[in-house]
């Protein structure tokens, strides 16, 4: 049975961070994407895999994941799930994926946004998503790698209060 080691919202999903620094210290054997447009785009899904050797990666949209996790708790050893949005993370949350933590690492500055924490910038819409799994226990936070600082819900309304 899959142990998922890292559950996290990051809008650059696979890449250089999650493959040497994530990968590593969990111990990571498989990265499943939760992403519909992932999974439609080939050549993304390549060159993911082509970086991330020695790591197995899935893609499925929300729904079908979910359901892959429910029946098969995605296969045996350490998983990373990744999503593209915290509205995808919610979804998922939503529709019965529960692994009782989130870690909030990569939402880029847009309109509409404000900065939370390091390289978290969260919509009004975001933070009441991310209040809802709190207040349900799920364990929210913000830590972009393992070496940098770890950041707790708490700080992260912080931040957003103090902008």
């Amino acid at each position: 049975m899959g142990k998922i080691v890292l559950n996290r919202v990051d809008y650059r999903l696979a890449h250089g961070q999650v493959a040497y620094a994530w990968v590593t210290s969990t111990k990571a054997n498989k990265i499943v994407i939760l992403d519909k447009a992932t999974v439609n785009d080939k050549l993304a899904l390549a060159m993911m895999r082509a970086s991330l050797r020695g790591s197995k990666v899935e893609a499925y949209d929300i729904p079908d994941g979910v359901n892959k996790y429910m029946e098969t708790k995605f296969g045996k050893g350490n998983i990373i799930v990744i999503y593209r949005t915290v509205k995808s993370a919610y979804e998922a949350w939503k529709l019965g994926f529960n692994v009782g933590h989130l870690n909030v690492a990569q939402v880029p500055m847009e309109e509409g946004r404000k900065l939370a924490c390091a390289t978290v910038c969260l919509s009004d819409e975001e933070y009441k998503m991310l209040k809802e799994m709190v207040d349900a226990g799920v364990n929210v936070y913000c830590h972009q790698t393992p070496v940098n600082p770890k950041y707790t819900f708490e700080q992260i309304e912080k931040g957003l209060k103090g902008n």
